[in-house]
């Protein structure tokens, strides 16, 4: 599908080619990660995490990525943790959301103050799919996300619900 040549395009663009991230792609694909990796940490052995990328080095290349492409890099001044930086969907310029790990979960923030947890960065990922980090960047997209345990801080209802009822909207 479509959608898939999307993704295929945006995982070829990201890759680094090094036998680091050959390795770790390996290892992703067999479905297996070294003993005692938590699960909210095992992104670090997928293609789009980026262990030596500034906020510079991901700007320069996700501005010459497709639109929606997305890599994590270390976060610069809080060791431990990591920023998502992506191409928003309107294509005008790169936004970078923090990612804290904290207590086996990570968490991100939007600058209105709400809180999202999760239990992977894939479910970091599908969230910016689904709801566009408000006063930063618009998608198209609204598909809900089948409760995939990404969770918003306040009445513990989760995203979809929260859209299916229309009080996210």
């Amino acid at each position: 599908s479509a959608r898939r040549r999307r993704v295929a395009d945006m995982e070829a663009s990201l890759a680094t080619g090094s036998s680091t991230a050959s390795s770790s792609m390996s290892m992703q694909s067999a479905g297996t990660l070294p003993d005692g990796v938590p699960p909210s940490l095992a992104f670090q052995y997928r293609h789009y995490w980026k262990p030596s990328y500034d906020r510079k080095a991901a700007e320069a290349l996700l501005r010459t990525s497709p639109h929606s492409a997305a890599l994590v890099r270390p976060h610069s001044r809080d060791p431990g943790n990591f920023v998502v930086s992506f191409r928003n969907t309107e294509g005008n310029g790169v936004t970078h959301m923090p990612i804290f790990h904290e207590g086996g979960m990570l968490t991100g923030k939007s600058a209105e103050g709400d809180k999202w947890f999760f239990e992977t960065m894939d479910q970091v990922f599908t969230f910016l799919t689904i709801r566009p980090i408000p006063g930063k960047t618009r998608g198209s997209s609204r598909r809900r996300n089948g409760g995939s345990g990404i969770r918003r801080d306040g009445d513990g209802r989760d995203f979809a619900r929260r859209q299916a009822d229309g009080y996210d909207e």
